[in-house]
């Protein structure tokens, strides 16, 4: 486990997706356009479409087959009920 999350490539992803304010105004608008809950293949689309997949990969700190696109997927939809509850 890495700060909660299964594995370091995880984490990795769904950090910098956080911790960005760009990339994390982007994920949001993508969120907001969902009209079902958040799927693994969400998360990766809206991850692969802000390029951090690559940039990650390319750069050796993520190995594509270790991230947990379901726990992001998860995570992501947690925030995204709590948005709408605001």
């Amino acid at each position: 486990m890495c700060n909660g999350w299964s594995n370091r490539s995880t984490w990795l992803v769904n950090l910098i997706l956080d911790n960005d304010q760009d990339l994390y105004l982007c994920r949001l608008d993508e969120l907001e356009e969902l009209t079902a809950p958040v799927t693994m293949r969400d998360a990766r689309r809206i991850a692969n479409g802000l390029g951090i997949s690559q940039r990650l990969l390319k750069e050796g700190q993520a190995k594509a087959g270790d991230v947990n696109w379901f726990e992001i997927a998860d995570a992501w939809e947690d925030e995204r009920k709590e948005m709408d509850n605001v």
